[in-house]
Formats: C-alpha cells, structure tokens, sequence
C-alpha cells in the first residue's frame, strides 16, 4: 500500500456520500460471498473480505471526522442521514446470514493463534448481538429497532449541533462584559464580525461559557450563558423548540430495552456488558456506590467551604442558595485565595506549541518515540490543521492529526478518533480533536491547566491506537477493546501534567520564556484535588443515571439522576434544564450504559501510575514496560490479565482515592 493511500484526502464532497456508501455496501456483500464459498475456511480466508472492508472504514473514518469538524450547513450529514436505512439492512444481511455464521463457526474449530481466536469470538458475540439465532419475524424487527435507533441517534446528534449554534448571547457594547479578560472580549468580538448590529457575541462552547462563568462580575450574564449551555435541545421558558429532545431520549431507552429483549438480555445494561469487562449491571451499580459513599462526607464538606465562601464574599445571604451559575466564579476566586493561583496568569505558560513539546517530550523519554509536527500531502479543511509524525529508531510508526480550536460547525467536546488501523502493510493514522479558544492571528493560544490534562488525555487516547504492535485485524490499537478499558491509557497520562518534571518541559512565558516557577507549580499540585468530591459526585450523577435507566429501562433518565441527587443531599438540577438532552456519550455516542467506563478505566491507570511514581515517574524501564505489556497489546489479551502482568496484583481503589484527593469516609 502507498503512502498516499495513508492520509484522508479531505477532498470528499457532499454529493459523494451515498454512491461511495452504496459502492462500499455492495463490494463487501459480494466478497462475502465470497468468502461463503471457501469450503475449508481458516483465519486466513478472512483476507476476502479485508481489502474492500478497510478502504470502507477509511471513506466512513474520513467522513465521521468530517461530520464532527466541518460540516457547517449540514450538508454531508443529510446525505448520511438517506444511507441510515441501508446501514441497518447491511448489518442484518450480515450479521443474520447463517452460511456466513457458519463459516465463523467453522474458523473458530481451527488451530487459532490467542489473538485470532479473541478476534473470532468476538466476531462470533456480533453475529448473537446482531440476531442470529431469531426467528425471522424477531428478526424483522430487529432491523426495525436497528434503522430506527441509528436515526434517532442522528437527529440527536444533529439536534444538539444545531440548537447549541443558534445559541447565542449578543451584545451591543461591552457594558456587561466586567471582570472578562481582552482576550476573551477580542474573540466575542471577532465571533460577531458578520453579524449586523451585534458588537459581541457568546456561543455555547466551552471557551466561550467557562470565560463568562468564571469572570464575568454580571451575575444575569452568568446565568443566561448557563441556563443557554444546560438547555441545548431542550424547551426554553415554555417555549416549544424544533430541535427538542426530549421524546427522542425516551424512544432511544425504549427500543434499547426492546432490542436487549429481542436478543435475549433482560434489559440493555446486560446487552452494553456483554462486550465489557464488568460482567454484570449489578456490579456496576455497586461500583458505582462504594465510590459514592467513599465522597459523600467530604462532598458535603467541600460544598459548605464554598457557600461559606460565597456568603463571606457578598455573592449570597447565609439563608441563601448558591445558583450554579455562581459556582465557578466563586470557585475561581476561591483558588485564587486558597492557593495563590489566578489562571489568567497561569495560562501564560502555556502556549499550546510549548504543551505539546513538553508532551512529546514525555513520550519520548517514557516510551522512546519521537513525535514531530510534519507538512502535509493533502489539503487542509481548515488552515489550523496539524499533522503529527511518530517514529522510532528512525522508523516510521504512525501519524497523528491535530485539530485544536473551537469554531462553527463543529462538535463541542474532545475526542480521539481512528482513521486506520496498524496491519502488516499499514501505518495507523489517528485524530485528535478538541475546541481549545481559538488565538488571534498572529498569537498562540494560550491553554488553561485543565485543556493541558485535556491534552495528554486525548494523546493518550492516540497512543493507544498507534503505538501498538499488533498486526491483526480487529485486535490492534483501540479496535476490540472493550469500552470500560478504553479510557485507561488516557487517564493514566492524565497524572504527569502536574509532575515537576513535566511541568518543566509543558511550561514556557509566552513572553519571556520563563518556565513555571515553583510557587507556581507548588500552588497548581496542592489545588490539584481542590473540591475532588464534587467533581467525582458529578460523575457518579451521570454514570449511576446511565446505567439505572438501562438497566431499569426508565425514560425519565433526568428523573433518575435527581434521584440520586436527594439521595446523596446534592442541590437538584434546575428544573428548567435538561442536560441528558445534549448528552451524546450516551445518546449519540458509544457509551450507552457504559459511562461508568470513566472511572472504572481511573481505578486501573491510578493503580498502574502509582507504580510509576514509585520508580521517580519518569522511568524509560517502567514506561516499556507498560508500553509492552498493556498500551502496545490493542485487545490481544484480556485487559485485565495485561494489568496483573504489569502489577502483580489485583486493581486498587486506595491509588484512585490518594491521585483524586477524596479521605474515604
């Protein structure tokens, strides 16, 4: 295969998507057919359809990405949106085919490498997911929970983008723009450039909501930005919005639990476990409430600390509750006091060129790669595009993109997406993507501490996939991992951006050079686990809602989560909002009863970090160790044997609680 063939042209156009699908569709249906045909088949016979199935999910990787990133006017998702039907009548010629299933079968009683028989197994649980063993009439249905679950899914999806780019705070002057840095009010300014009589405006985004959140002295300011940002496709102040989500949440849990019953799980949570390393819901749920009950005492300490704080600095009266749209700037002025940090002036050693250095340099010294910014082949979708080369010992191993900045268009959130995976004559290729403030031309952005562990959260995530040394198909990188292992590499790299030795090499004055001086880096490690309960609170909300509506099959996952919020004496959502309505990790993405994947993934890369620490964080021997063991295995073993071979023991939850700040109670 040529270089070439490696890299996303980024030349597609909307009018491409259906013919390309439709030509893909039909090409690996008839090599399929071919495959059916092999009367002896082995794990080799599946090179039939290899070919025509990797350039499919090179044309279906680019156009995610390009659905994400770029796709303004939503032309390429309406043109996705005709082939949903196709999509679901594909994946049940498929994955009900019994001559198909039988060749499996057949592949299974051969002499399997370890992997091979991982990679067959598992092709084996899709053909069970996906029908199999109905009768034809379950099947039909099944066809028409699948089609109607991928639209809903879309619109979701669609619904989210569309409301949150229409949600927008305008402003004629900047009157109500008090305590907001020049930087922030300069790119308020550049977002209204086109917009006749506007002087200002603030998106949703996350740049844009933080700045105002965090600084802006206008207490109504405050609230109109959050109440925008917790009620993206949701009706506001009575108001019916076409973008609503609503009723579609309630369709999406309601044939989940009718295809969990189809295939024969009692509910959707078995079905979402069923490819996972938790086996059951019920362990989940109990994972989940040995984590709540370890937080909720110093919970409730830290939440007096900042009301106490609230009232003492005239933003509330004792008899008074703090409104969440007061939270942050009370939180930032808290940090300020407490610890000496004000994170405008912390952002100034980190332009994001001395971040990613800094990060590179990491990976260099743990795993011996070398990472540099290269030019490109193809054309860029937007000028700010990056693209990364990985090499070891002079060889080339991968390729990373880069796409940083926020801007219309594109999805809010970071993530880390595969565009092709490493084979025998490949190169993996992989995107990362986050909505960093865009910098003004000339000037580098500057990031916050928290887009710094966003940064090596997401590379970690990238390293996953292309640092690994397995060559079969379906077992390399991130493919076949299972999803509450999946975030493991990328917490754990989470751990070294507040190390000294890090932080020496992440930091740098945008004007003078200077590198963070030690107060400095003393403040940052001592606020690290500043108000740690509330934050794991917030996650158990959401991860404890996840899995009870599935497991439950509740429609009123909104409900579930206040539930959980009395139960534990945390304040109950404002009852206008609706934050499960923007929530695509479980409407829209792949953690649908899985959520709790964050922290489960957190309790292993704690314990295995630990060990790192022990050995003066960076160790090259440690780091190949767990380069060997664990991030270069994609799913060749099971997850947890690599983590016993790494630790000699079973996972910890004391490394999570120590690395997270929370005194168990």
């Amino acid at each position: 295969m040529t270089k070439a063939q490696q890299f996303p042209e980024f030349a597609m156009q909307p009018q491409d998507v259906v013919p390309k699908i439709k030509h893909f569709i039909e090409a690996s249906l008839a090599a399929h057919e071919e495959l059916k045909k092999v009367e002896t088949p082995t794990f080799k016979s599946l090179d039939i359809v290899e070919e025509v199935e990797f350039h499919f999910g090179l044309f279906m990787n680019e156009l995610s990405h390009i659905l994400g990133v770029c796709d303004v006017d939503n032309a390429f998702m309406e043109e996705y949106e005709k082939m949903i039907p196709e999509f679901s009548i594909y994946g049940a010629k498929i994955g009900q085919d019994k001559d198909l299933y039988a060749v499996y079968k057949k592949i299974s009683e051969t002499d399997l490498t370890e992997v091979e028989r991982r990679v067959i197994d598992r092709e084996m649980l899709a053909f069970k997911n996906s029908g199999i063993d109905l009768a034809e009439d379950k099947q039909a249905r099944l066809l028409e929970v699948n089609t109607r679950l991928s639209e809903l899914s879309s619109k979701f999806g669609n619904n989210a983008k569309n409301d949150s780019n229409e949600l927008n705070v305008d402003l004629v002057d900047d009157s109500r723009l008090v305590g907001l840095t020049e930087v922030d009010k300069s790119r308020f300014a550049r977002q209204a450039e086109e917009v006749e009589g506007v002087a200002y405006r603030i998106k949703t985004n996350f740049p844009d909501r933080i700045a105002v959140l965090e600084y802006a002295e206008d207490k109504e300011l405050r609230k109109e930005v959050f109440m925008n940002s917790q009620t993206i496709a949701t009706p506001r102040n009575g108001v019916e919005n076409e973008y609503d989500n609503t009723e579609i949440v309630k369709e999406i849990i309601t044939l989940r639990q009718e295809k969990a019953e189809l295939l024969g799980y009692a509910n959707y949570a078995e079905l979402s476990l069923s490819k996972k390393m938790a086996e059951t819901p019920t362990q989940v749920v109990d994972f989940l409430e040995d984590l709540t009950e370890k937080a909720t005492t110093q919970y409730h300490v830290e939440r007096k600390e900042i009301k106490d704080f609230a009232v003492a600095n005239g933003f509330i009266k004792e008899e008074e509750k703090l409104e969440p749209w007061d939270s942050g700037i009370v939180l930032r002025l808290m940090t300020k006091e407490r610890f000496n940090i004000d994170e405008e002036k912390v952002k100034e050693y980190f332009p994001i060129s001395k971040v990613l250095n800094g990060l590179f340099w990491t990976i260099k010294e743990l795993f011996g790669y070398d990472v540099k910014q290269v030019d490109f082949e193809y054309k860029k979708y937007v000028d700010e595009l990056q693209l990364f080369e990985i090499k070891k010992d002079g060889e080339l191993v991968a390729y990373i993109y880069g796409d940083f900045f926020a801007r219309t268009g594109k999805r809010s959130g970071a993530w880390m997406a595969d565009y092709t995976e490493r084979t025998e004559d490949t190169v993996p290729v992989a995107f990362v993507t986050c909505n960093y403030p865009m910098p003004e031309k000339g000037k580098e952005s500057l990031l916050s501490f928290d887009e710094v562990v966003t940064t090596f959260h997401e590379f970690g995530h990238a390293l996953h996939h292309t640092l690994t040394k397995i060559d079969t198909k379906g077992a390399a990188g991130i493919a076949g991992v299972p999803w509450d292992a999946v975030e493991l590499p990328s917490t754990f790299m989470e751990f070294f951006c507040s190390k000294p030795q890090v932080l020496a090499k992440i930091s740098s004055h945008v004007e003078t050079g200077e590198t963070l001086p030690q107060e400095m880096v003393d403040s940052l490690i001592e606020a690290e686990h500043f108000c740690a309960a509330i934050g794991l609170m917030r996650q158990m909300e959401f991860s404890l809602a996840d899995m009870i509506a599935h497991k439950e099959g509740r429609t009123d996952i909104q409900k579930v989560a206040d539930e959980f919020r009395e139960k534990v004496g945390m304040p109950l959502s404002h009852r206008e909002t609706s934050f499960f309505n923007n929530f695509g990790h479980i409407f829209a993405g792949g953690y649908a009863a899985g959520y709790y994947s964050y922290k489960w993934a957190d309790i292993l890369a704690s314990d295995i970090f630990e060990t790192f620490e022990e050995n003066g964080v960076i160790c090259r021997e440690t780091g190949e160790r767990y380069l060997n063991l664990i991030l270069s295995q994609g799913s060749s073993r099971e997850i947890m044997d690599m983590f016993r071979d790494f630790k000699g023991s079973e996972p910890r939850t004391e490394p999570f609680l120590k690395y997270s700040g929370i005194k168990a109670a």
